[in-house]
């Protein structure tokens, strides 16, 4: 069983089981549609899209931007909305010169400040990759885990490090928002270990968080980076859940998050 093999307390044991059977009430349609109406980082893109309209300019961007979101003064979309608002009033970005407007982005921002010199270099170091590839949208559209490789090698960091794995998270809602598409995700890429998910895990005593949401995903047919979307927006919004629930018609995603607000009170008590 994937739930027991981890040698779980029979009361986190207990929560994971029902965490694991309302997961399994989504299918991919509707994660996609979760993802659209609760990500603040998903309506931050779609409105620098609106203001910038310039597809090849807005996925680079995207990524670069995704590629540095780590160790931020605030949370992340609070962050994200610092991202769209200051370059959804930049004109006059080319492929060639986007690095050097990013970089000046980055010594402008307040929530992005710390370690700044380390995400200058990394935007130094992926902006071949990223010139190379970006304009190649059709490409794009069916070799995510390819481009996430190259961005891994230029950055000489694991294909399943966090901030790679979350570049790709983020190209494909930019992807979805210049296409219109429901485009999904690779079940091959893993989830991003982030701060939320670490919380979450360490809460259900998950052993191997990395094999345990990429084994989790599989049986639940839906991929790491969604079922990253639906862990970690479910913990933002479910202290909300008294108010939430009635504008909400869906009795299973009310039940999603009274679960996602048990983790919640769990890891404010840890």
């Amino acid at each position: 069983m994937i739930l027991a093999e981890w040698g779980n307390p029979l009361e986190a044991q207990s929560l994971l089981g029902r965490l694991t059977e309302k997961l399994q009430g989504f299918t991919i349609e509707k994660v996609l549609r979760f993802e659209e109406i609760y990500d603040e980082q998903f309506h931050a893109l779609k409105y620098l899209y609106e203001k910038l309209g310039n597809k090849v300019i807005f996925l680079g961007l995207v990524v670069l931007n995704a590629l540095v979101s780590y160790r931020l003064n605030c949370v992340a979309e609070r962050y994200w909305w610092e991202f769209a608002r200051y370059f959804s009033m930049v004109k006059n970005i080319s492929l060639e010169n986007l690095p050097d407007y990013f970089i000046e982005f980055l010594n402008k921002s307040t929530c992005g400040s710390r370690l700044r010199e380390q995400k200058i270099l990394r935007v130094k170091r992926s902006q071949d990759v990223i010139r190379r590839r970006i304009n190649q949208i059709n490409w794009l559209l069916k070799n995510q885990r390819t481009f996430m490789l190259e961005l891994s090698e230029a950055l000489n960091t694991k294909p399943s490090s966090k901030t790679i794995v979350f570049a790709i998270k983020m190209l494909n809602y930019a992807l979805r928002i210049i296409t219109g598409q429901k485009i999904v995700a690779p079940m091959s890429i893993d989830i991003p270990l982030d701060s939320r998910i670490i919380k979450i895990s360490r809460v259900l005593k998950i052993k191997n968080p990395l094999e345990f949401w990429r084994r989790l995903s599989r049986k639940l047919g839906i991929p790491p980076l969604h079922l990253d979307s639906l862990l970690w927006i479910g913990l933002r919004i479910a202290p909300d859940i008294e108010n939430l629930r009635k504008f909400l018609s869906d009795e299973k995603l009310v039940e999603f998050l009274l679960i996602m607000r048990e983790i919640h009170d769990l890891i404010q008590h840890v």
